[in-house]
């Protein structure tokens, strides 16, 4: 009698969570979040530079073979295990205790990436806010923080050349103007590990807004955030076709998109290729983390 009480007190329970579990409208939210999953960061910034590194369509060949045999797989693969259990990362492993330790390794991982995606989001923001003037600061070394190291790429020869003369006497270099406002202006980096500095607060505001809007899109579940889904879906598509237009527009392009969709047949033989596209396919799509399980047990 004891046991089937129990039995039926588990069962309520697992039915109350499943009840408890937020569930999206329709297919149509379900497909638009996994959309913006798989569509991020990763795909603006990081891989134009391993393209480029690894000999653009060298590396085009090697990101297709890994995505068609291991990314798809796996994606397609968490999404229906979270569908089928109608569980997260952490309680899937109800059915296999033993690696209970892998779904608590999931969150963790998450929390980690989440964690340095609002910083890198905040130095975004700055930037953004820092473009509006008719002169980006970056572009000139007329500024409070730039030095008198600092070149901006508009000298003439004479200059650049005497500026150099006279730093190699003190055993110094030359710095652009760009890297001076990343260093000096948004980051306040110090001259040795050994200066803790102080806290870049303007960083820190935008920051905290940063996760106020996660937080304000998330106390309802991801469910109920079928707006912030929509934008996080469609906003890097219309974020990369600007890029795309802008990348066209500017001298050399066509010599850029031949070496993107020329492979170099020699550098397949390199293994730091493949590595950087296996990589890059798993940190693209977001394999891995648990949270596809976590979106497909909403469906």
């Amino acid at each position: 009698m004891t046991s089937s009480r129990n039995g039926k007190n588990d069962e309520i329970m697992e039915l109350q969570e499943d009840t408890e579990r937020g569930q999206w409208d329709g297919k149509f939210d379900f497909l638009m979040s996994m959309i913006a999953y798989a569509v991020g960061l990763g795909n603006v910034w990081r891989f134009p530079y391993l393209c480029y590194k690894n000999g653009g369509g060298t590396f085009l060949v090697a990101y297709s073979f890994f995505f068609v045999l291991a990314a798809v797989p796996i994606f397609v693969m968490e999404v229906s295990i979270g569908q089928y259990l109608q569980k997260g990362a952490m309680e899937m492993w109800r059915m296999c205790p033993l690696f209970k330790g892998v779904g608590i390794g999931n969150v963790v991982i998450a929390f980690m990436c989440i964690a340095y995606f609002c910083v890198i989001v905040s130095w975004a923001i700055f930037y953004m806010i820092s473009s509006f003037n008719s002169t980006f600061p970056w572009e000139t070394c007329n500024n409070w923080w730039n030095t008198v190291n600092c070149l901006s790429g508009n000298e003439n020869a004479t200059y650049v050349a005497a500026l150099r003369q006279k730093l190699k006497l003190a055993n110094q270099t030359t710095e652009t103007s760009v890297e001076q406002f990343w260093e000096k202006r948004v980051l306040y980096q110090t001259d040795s590990i050994d200066e803790f500095g102080g806290i870049q607060w303007e960083l820190l505001t935008i920051m905290f807004f940063a996760w106020l809007i996660i937080y304000f899109a998330l106390w309802k579940g991801i469910t109920s955030a079928r707006k912030f889904v929509y934008f996080c879906a469609l906003f890097p598509y219309f974020l990369i076709f600007v890029l795309l237009i802008r990348g066209l527009t500017l001298e050399g392009a066509s010599t850029g998109i031949s070496f993107y969709l020329t492979p170099n047949i020699t550098k397949l033989a390199d293994t730091t290729v493949w590595k950087d596209a296996g990589t890059q396919v798993f940190y693209s799509y977001g394999v891995g983390f648990g949270a596809l399980i976590a979106l497909g047990s909403s469906q």
